[in-house]
């Protein structure tokens, strides 16, 4: 099953990369290209193809399921599943200040991880907010440009 599965989604996925015939692009990014003009991407097919079965993943599959569980579960039960995964990119955050070379902000960050993850259930309370702990989750390059 686990097979076949595969198998059927890279057919799908590849079929547009045999049968693509390439074509001049007209708007790219505000950029406009004349009709003479032709700009080779040998991707274009398979990104074609991945493109639209991604489309047609979120139309058919991704919303549908999407739409249902948000009509059935409570608002507490979202509201915890979005506090595990917000508890969670506090790891990221705790990364990105070490990186920035922020151990204050890092320690923070850490402290907020482990008192969710503790005391809050895995994250599914969040406790570290009410004990106005802050959170940073920007992952900010700025540092390190020039002037930054």
């Amino acid at each position: 099953m686990k097979f076949s599965s595969v198998a059927l989604i890279l057919s799908v996925s590849f079929s547009g990369v045999l049968s693509a015939q390439e074509e001049p692009v007209a708007d790219v990014a505000g950029v406009s290209v004349e009709d003479d003009q032709h700009v080779s991407d040998p991707w274009e097919g398979f990104n074609r193809a991945m493109f639209s079965f991604n489309e047609g993943l979120d139309t058919y599959a991704l919303k549908p399921l999407t739409k249902g569980y948000q009509a059935v579960t409570p608002d507490v039960v979202e509201t915890g599943v979005n506090n595990f995964f917000e508890n969670l990119s506090d790891v990221g955050g705790t990364l990105n200040a070490l990186l920035q070379g922020k151990p204050d902000a890092a320690v923070e960050n850490f402290a907020r991880f482990a008192f969710n993850t503790t005391i809050g259930l895995g994250g599914i309370f969040d406790v570290a907010t009410q004990w106005e702990l802050p959170s940073m989750k920007r992952i900010s390059v700025r540092r390190w440009l020039p002037g930054g």
